[in-house]
């Protein structure tokens, strides 16, 4: 048998180092995933803005489509009960999905298909939800749709809130996180994703006098008053209020 060439060695090199590289990887051609959404309900823009995220941390792309084209990607359908009542395949699973609001199911076809069916938009999205911690809490580099499991879910308590309180000090600071939107957008987003449904605000509270002030003059103007003027600090300077809008 005649020796290889130097260029068959370097050829035959580069290829053991790619197929070294897709194995220690976890690639495949198979890591596109198609979510099939069949409705666009806000609550399952944000879950599938969240699975996204959760799938693409895991080097996973997705495409977004609203129609089940025909694809030999995996796929991850999501809808509201009444959304699957014409695809008889994925609706035989609708028995199974409780009755109660904010309730959903997660079934599995095959290896490569997963749907997500809520029994109305928030079940939808805690559903995607679901789904995403699964994904972000996946061992190992790789990652398939071995990683999700099948659940029913429906909620415990009706009503999961949060009660902080809007302190004088921070409506008095224009540069405090009550005024900025990144933070507002950061916090709603984590209410979400940890399933908390309402929202009480309890105001004003002083941090530093540790009483409890009217909150209305920060947030109402009136025609007869127009101009509110709150006197605070130890100087006891005006300081004129914009209502947050």
């Amino acid at each position: 048998m005649k020796r290889m060439t130097m260029a068959k060695r370097i050829l035959t090199g580069i290829v053991l180092v790619a197929v070294l590289f897709l194995h220690t990887t976890g690639y495949t051609a198979s890591r596109t995933v198609w979510l099939v959404s069949l409705n666009a309900s806000p609550q399952i823009r944000f879950g599938v803005q969240q699975l996204r995220l959760s799938l693409e941390k895991r080097q996973v792309a997705v495409k977004l489509v609203q129609s089940p084209a025909t694809s030999q990607h995996p796929r991850i359908w999501v809808g509201l009960a009444s959304d699957f009542a014409k695809y008889p395949r994925i609706g035989r699973a609708l028995k199974e999905l409780p009755s109660k609001s904010e309730s959903f199911l997660i079934r599995k076809s095959g290896k490569n298909e997963v749907t997500v069916i809520g029994r109305d938009a928030t079940g939808a999205l805690y559903g995607l939800l679901e789904l995403a911690d699964q994904a972000d809490l996946a061992e190992g580099r790789s990652f398939s749709f071995a990683c999700f499991r099948e659940k029913i879910s429906q909620p415990f308590l009706a009503l999961r809130g949060v009660n902080p309180f809007l302190h004088v000090q921070a409506l008095l600071d224009t540069a405090s996180w009550y005024f900025s939107d990144e933070f507002w957008a950061d916090y709603l987003n984590r209410l979400a994703r940890t399933r908390h449904n309402f929202l009480d605000i309890h105001a004003a509270y002083d941090l530093t006098k540790t009483n409890m002030p009217n909150i209305f003059p920060f947030f109402f103007t009136d025609p007869v008053v127009p101009h509110i003027v709150i006197r605070v600090g130890r100087e006891q300077k005006p300081v004129e209020l914009t209502p947050r809008q």
